[in-house]
């Protein structure tokens, strides 16, 4: 995982598993009751997360690039 981590330099899209329970001023907007209350009641679950602590390697699940399913199923603009 560190290497490919190092190699990132084109669009990417990381999944990691954040512990916001960790005592840092941690924020998302919208906050996480909405989002999941919206979840809760079928509507898209997005937020914007601003996670102030450091993320070891090896709490990253998953890392997609343009061409990859999951990057591609987000729609989101590739190289």
């Amino acid at each position: 995982m560190m290497t490919l981590l190092r190699s990132l330099g084109r669009p990417a899209v990381v999944t990691t598993l954040l512990n916001l329970a960790d005592g840092r001023p941690h924020s998302t907007a919208p906050s996480l009751a909405h989002v999941l209350l919206g979840r809760a009641l079928g509507e898209t679950a997005d937020a914007t997360v601003h996670y102030m602590s450091p993320i070891p390697p090896a709490r990253i699940e998953s890392v997609a690039f343009p061409g990859d399913p999951a990057f591609d199923l987000l729609g989101l603009p590739g190289t």
